[in-house]
């Protein structure tokens, strides 16, 4: 299993650490390892950069992009969708600052799938690895021109 939290951080922030989203990890690792006297100073500066997340435009964004195929589904907070196998499954849960994305199995196109659908809402959205190893923006594919 794969798994990503995602976070909408504020454009400003977004775009002073266009080319330095390690810097950001970092205040969420820092954040992991505090301990609980430096807990509320790390959470007042994940409150400052990060942006609260409207449900709506969540909801739109992935009803248009897997609204059709019957291996969507969703419930309040939860979105899922299965894969051909049926043990191949992304989920996607929705928190109130942070969004939580399971992948069982890799299942690389359900991601890419699913990071295009976010990416249609915001340029702002971070995605961190579960262990606060890796990162990268969530942007949408910029479709190239073909001139004959």
């Amino acid at each position: 299993m794969i798994g990503y939290w995602i976070y909408w951080i504020n454009p400003e922030i977004a775009a002073h650490y266009a080319n330095r989203a390690e810097k950001i990890v970092e205040l969420f690792r820092e954040y992991r390892d505090a301990k609980a006297s430096q807990k509320e100073l790390l959470a007042r500066q994940i409150r400052y950069i990060t942006e609260t997340i409207p449900s709506e435009l969540i909801d739109k964004a992935l009803h248009k992009q897997f609204g059709r195929r019957l291996d969507y589904r969703s419930e309040k907070s939860i979105y899922i969708i299965q894969t051909k196998k049926a043990e191949d499954e992304a989920t996607l849960m929705r928190q109130n600052r942070r969004l939580m994305l399971m992948v069982e199995n890799s299942e690389d196109t359900v991601v890419s799938q699913m990071f295009e659908a976010l990416a249609s809402v915001t340029p702002h959205f971070l995605a961190v690895d579960f262990h606060f190893n890796r990162a990268q923006w969530i942007v949408s594919k910029i479709e190239k021109r073909k001139f004959a």
